[in-house]
């Protein structure tokens, strides 16, 4: 069964039976791939460094920093929990659904919102992008429907960088990212475990676990 419903702010989203019964845990988790926290920040850097000189001018783009940003940002989940010796969040069919959905209207949220006329690039220079990753999103959703993916996070970065034309295969970039995060959760337990709390209530909220 699929709906099209409009969002709060209007958009109109093609919602299927999954996100219905899930809405609110696909909005909330949506709202929380925003993360500020300072490995996060070094990440981001040091992309910005690497691709300073990239001839895709959409790679250094405002937009696309804040998206992954919100990709990255579930590394840094994922990392947290290891950090704590605990299962990674994402490892579960259900879980997997509500994040493929939930980065889906993060896409939609960042790129689908109103542009200054002072902005750099317009939608319709990111829109190549944009439809890209929502296929790409797509695909995941279905290939994963009956269980559950191995490195569903990691599978995402690389989605993002192959569908910007850069270091598709860049696997050890990805660990080197991870161990940013690593050695802060090493020095900063504290943030890690607010972190798995803030998950927990999240889960708990709408009475459907997204962790075993």
């Amino acid at each position: 069964m699929s709906n099209n419903t409009p969002t709060e702010n209007g958009r109109t989203l093609n919602m299927d039976s999954f996100w219905l019964n899930h809405a609110n845990k696909i909005r909330q988790f949506s709202e929380m791939l925003q993360s500020q926290s300072e490995p996060l920040n070094n990440v981001l850097f040091f992309y910005q460094i690497k691709y300073s000189e990239h001839p895709n001018p959409l790679v250094k783009g405002p937009r696309m920093y804040d998206f992954l940003r919100a990709i990255y940002s579930l590394v840094e989940v994922e990392q947290a929990f290891q950090n704590q010796n605990q299962t990674s969040p994402f490892a579960t069919i259900e879980s997997q659904q509500i994040l493929l959905r939930a980065l889906g209207l993060k896409l939609d949220d960042i790129f689908s919102s109103s542009y200054s006329p002072g902005e750099e690039f317009s939608y319709y220079q990111y829109s190549l992008f944009v439809n890209q990753y929502r296929k790409f999103l797509n695909d995941l959703k279905n290939q994963f429907s009956q269980q559950p993916g191995l490195n569903i996070v990691n599978s995402l970065i690389l989605g993002f960088y192959r569908a910007m034309g850069i270091d598709s295969n860049n696997i050890d970039q990805i660990k080197t990212n991870r161990k940013i995060f690593d050695d802060y959760f090493q020095k900063e337990p504290k943030r890690a475990q607010d972190i798995i709390k803030i998950y927990e209530a999240l889960c708990k909220e709408n009475h459907s676990p997204v962790t075993k």
